[in-house]
C-alpha cells in the first residue's frame, strides 16, 4: 500500500501521508477481551514510514468516540484535504462499519464538485 499510495503522490506532484490508528481497533472492538501486543512502538513506525518516502504520519486515536463517527463526521474531520486514498482490500470504519473507501471517495466528490 505504501508503494501504490507513493506513486500516486509523486503522480499527483503532492505529499505522501499515513493514518494509523491507536490503540489497535481491535482493542475497542473486542471491548478488552483480546490481549494485543503491537509489532513496534510507534516512533519506530514512523521512523520505518519516513524511510519509504512517508512525509506525515497521522495517529488517531482510536475509542468509542471515534469508532461511532457517522461517515460525514469521518470525512470532514479526517479527510478534507485528501487527494487520493489508498487503504487495504478490507477497510471499513465508522458507526456498525459503513464506511468503506468507495463511500469515502464519493462523499469527498460531492463535496468538492
Amino acid at each position: 500500500m505504501i508503494k501504490t499510495a507513493g506513486d500516486v503522490a509523486k503522480e499527483k506532484s503532492t505529499s505522501l501521508s499515513v493514518m494509523s490508528f491507536f490503540p489497535h481497533p481491535k482493542t475497542i472492538l473486542s471491548k478488552g477481551n483480546t490481549e494485543l501486543y503491537y509489532l513496534m512502538p510507534i516512533s519506530k513506525k514512523a521512523s520505518i514510514l519516513e524511510s519509504l518516502g512517508v512525509d506525515s504520519l497521522y495517529v488517531v486515536k482510536f475509542d468509542k468516540d471515534f469508532l461511532s463517527l457517522f461517515p460525514e463526521q469521518f470525512i470532514s474531520s479526517y479527510c478534507m484535504n485528501v487527494i487520493h486514498a489508498v487503504a487495504g482490500f478490507d477497510f471499513t470504519y465508522g458507526h456498525r462499519s459503513v464506511i468503506d473507501i468507495p463511500k469515502v471517495r464519493m462523499s469527498l466528490y460531492r463535496k468538492m464538485n
